[in-house]
This record gives structure tokens, C-alpha cells and sequence, in this order.
């Protein structure tokens, strides 16, 4: 029975589950457009920024309307699908940024040749592994179920991961402790071009794997009612130990943090902020304009003499303010003409 089932809970559980699932899809859609509309945004850190975008964007177009409409089945798969794909894409940012920080000299050479393998690994062993009970037609019952859920599941999918995820902040954030002291030293002598340029550079990577930090954590407590719930019933099998009302929460935890993802690359990540803010100026821009050919259109209509005026001036460039001014200017003039 879907999570939202029933008359009682269609506006309480349903209709936000909804909402919630257009947002998250279109956000991260848009910052997958952004990435890739954009030349000098196409570097390997946004190229798996844009592929946990995807990941996210799943979440919303499949597994918020799954847990809406779908048999229990089905949301079993749609679980199984959505966890180990944004997993193992956190998983891949979190290299990346483990290379541009400790490895900040070697970090081009070895990224340009794994970033293929990475990429296509991190989409293709989480779908194999999520349709792996489709050999035995998903019969929780066997004992090679129990088996998959405790390798594959728990094991593959959370421990392992986590623990990489752990082990990799731990020596980035070391490494930059270490960065910092030596720039203490450096303060006194004098720096030449390339030692400011790498301390930038450096900088710059710092405030990404911080940012990308941040995702892992949200990422962990978004998933963290569902793993519990799924080590409770497939490894010690107690649904007792299951809150009545943590199969509704585990829903809207889930979408934490793909709701909060594409946010935090707007606000924190400084080139996909810019890029973010460059669109919004030229919407604005563009909504002006049309709001600015709205009003000139209308007053040539409601003041016939306004026509010579309003072919004479582009209405297009005008900010509305400068519109409001030009037009009683030329209104008090043809008053003063009769």
C-alpha cells in the first residue's frame, strides 16, 4: 500500500509529497542545465556535481510518486535504485575532492584518465546491484535474500561508502590543516607569483570540499530512518523495533537532501553561484522588457497622440521608471501645445 493510501492522508501525505518532487526535479535539473550550458563550467568536479544532480533529480521524478502510487514492491525497487545511485555519485565528488586536495600537483593527470570509470561505475554497479533479486524473482523469504541484504545492502551500499566517505574528509581536512600552518609561515617572506597562485587554487578547493562535506552529512541523515528501518526488518528481523509513524517521516527525510543539494550549489559553490545569479539578472531583464512593451502598447492605445512618441522610442530599453518619466514628459508637452 503506498505511504499516502487512504482518504485520511492524501492532503497530509500526498499533495506535499507532490509539490515536493516537482521542486526537486526541476532544481536539479536546472543546476544540470546550468553545468552544462555553460563552457567554463564544464570541468570534472561540476561534471559529478551535474551527475549527482541526476541522482537527486530521480529522487524526485521517481521515488516521491512510487511511495505516492506504487505497490510495496515497487517502492522496494524504487529504494533500491535511488539509495546506491546517489550514494556512490556523493561517493565520487568526495574522490575528487580527496585528489584536488592531497594530491593538488598529480590531480589533472590522474582525474582525466578515471573520470570515465568513475562516472560509469558509479551508475552502473548500483542498478545492477539494486536488479539483482530479479534472479530470484525478490523472494524475501530465501535465505540468499537475507544474504544480499546484509552483503549487498548494508554492507556495499552504506557501510562501505560511509567509511570511505569518513576515512577521505578525515585526510582532507588534515591536509588543509597542515596547508594552513604552512601558509602561517609563508606570511613573512615574500611569495612569488606561482606560490599565490597555487595558495588561490587551494583555497578555492577547500571551500568546495567543505561544501561537499556538508552534502555527505545531509545525505546521511536523509537516509539514516530508512537504514534503520531496513537493518531492523532484513537483518534482525523485528518489525517491533519500527515506529509506527518513521515510514511517513523516512519519505519527507529523503527528499532533504536532494531538495537541499542544488541549493547549496547555487548559494555556496562560487561558479555555479555566479552563473546562478548572471540567469536571474537576465530574466529580470527580460521580464522588464516585456512588462516595458506591456505598458507602451497600452498607453498607445488609451492616448492616441502617444503613437508618433511611442514609435519614436524603444520601449524595450526603458527601465519603468525612466517609462513613467518619458511619458508624463510628453503628455504635459501636448497639453501645453493646445
Amino acid at each position: 500500500m503506498p505511504v499516502g493510501a487512504g482518504t485520511g492522508w492524501v492532503w497530509a501525505v500526498d499533495v506535499p509529497m507532490w509539490i515536493l518532487a516537482v521542486f526537486i526535479t526541476v532544481l536539479n535539473l536546472a543546476v544540470f542545465c546550468i553545468v552544462l550550458g555553460k563552457q567554463k563550467l564544464r570541468t570534472f568536479t561540476n561534471y559529478f556535481v551535474a551527475s549527482l544532480a541526476i541522482a537527486d533529480a530521480i529522487t524526485g521524478a521517481l521515488l516521491l510518486p512510487v511511495y505516492s502510487l506504487g505497490p510495496a514492491i515497487v517502492i522496494g525497487y524504487a529504494n533500491a535504485i535511488t539509495l546506491p545511485c546517489s550514494i556512490s555519485n556523493v561517493c565520487a565528488v568526495t574522490y575528487d575532492r580527496y585528489l584536488a586536495i592531497v594530491y593538488p600537483l598529480q590531480y589533472y593527470v590522474i582525474i582525466s584518465k578515471r573520470f570515465k570509470p568513475i562516472i560509469v561505475t558509479s551508475w552502473v554497479l548500483p542498478i545492477l546491484l539494486s536488479l539483482f533479486p530479479l534472479i530470484y524473482d525478490t523472494n524475501v523469504t530465501l535465505l540468499i535474500h537475507r544474504i544480499y541484504t546484509i552483503t549487498a545492502v548494508l554492507v556495499m551500499e552504506i557501510i562501505v561508502p560511509y567509511i570511505f566517505i569518513f576515512i577521505a574528509y578525515c585526510r582532507i581536512f588534515l591536509k588543509l590543516r597542515k596547508q594552513s600552518k604552512n601558509r602561517l609561515v609563508l606570511t613573512g617572506s615574500m611569495l612569488n607569483k606561482k606560490q599565490i597562485k597555487l595558495e588561490r587554487q587551494t583555497r578555492s578547493e577547500a571551500r568546495v570540499a567543505k561544501l561537499v562535506a556538508v552534502i555527505a552529512f545531509i545525505f546521511f541523515l536523509s537516509w539514516l530512518p530508512v537504514t534503520y528501518m531496513t537493518v531492523s526488518v532484513m537483518v534482525f528481523e523485528n518489525r517491533t523495533l519500527i515506529p509506527s509513524s518513521l515510514p511517513i517521516i523516512s519519505v519527507f527525510t529523503i527528499t532533504l537532501s536532494a531538495l537541499i543539494n542544488p541549493i547549496l550549489y547555487a548559494v555556496l559553490k562560487p561558479d555555479i553561484r555566479k552563473q546562478t545569479l548572471s540567469y536571474i539578472r537576465r530574466f529580470r531583464a527580460r521580464f522588464r522588457a516585456l512588462c516595458c512593451h506591456w505598458r507602451s502598447n497600452h498607453c498607445s492605445r488609451e492616448f492616441p497622440r502617444a503613437v508618433s512618441f511611442a514609435s519614436a522610442t524603444t520601449f524595450t530599453d526603458l527601465e519603468p521608471i525612466e517609462l513613467t518619466i518619458k511619458m508624463k514628459s510628453f503628455l504635459s508637452s501636448q497639453v501645453e501645445a493646445r
